[in-house]
């Protein structure tokens, strides 16, 4: 059985599960979403017991429900509503060495947002169909997707 501690991220364990399906339906042997998403949960581990358990109880939930509940369990749901907004890229102080007065350094929260937001646009179009996934090429925050 495919398990979520044989991947050293989240972002691998969903990759290759939605490879896996996405094999499947190429030879012609589709998964049902019920079945994705039973399967899916269950080889989360004890790890995500406080989400798999609620989640695996009738009726079963779609697939983007599960999507959405790993994102929010991550605390991630601020980059897809915008309630996250992008920090600026740099980070200017006063600094009387320039002709501007003013000195321009990286801002590490802009950093660790571009990190979270890449992170998570990936998590999200791993598991788009191949006629989705045509529809958001180009678009470069997890908001946009």
């Amino acid at each position: 059985m495919l398990r979520r501690s044989n991947f050293s991220s989240l972002n691998g364990y969903i990759r290759h599960f939605k490879n896996c399906c996405d094999g499947l339906a190429t030879i012609g042997k589709s998964i049902d979403d019920k079945s994705k998403v039973s399967w899916l949960l269950n080889g989360l581990g004890a790890q995500y017991e406080a989400f798999t358990t609620p989640m695996l109880k009738l009726p079963t939930p779609s697939y983007v429900d599960v999507v959405m509940g790993l994102i929010e369990s991550q605390n991630l749901n601020g980059f897809i509503d915008a309630t996250w907004p992008k920090p600026s890229k740099t980070i200017s102080s006063p600094n009387g060495t320039d002709t501007s007065g003013t000195k321009e350094t990286p801002n590490l929260e802009y950093q660790y947002w571009k990190r979270s937001d890449r992170l998570l646009r990936g998590w999200i179009t791993r598991t788009l169909t191949e006629e989705v996934l045509s529809l958001v090429v180009g678009l470069k925050t997890s908001h946009e997707v």
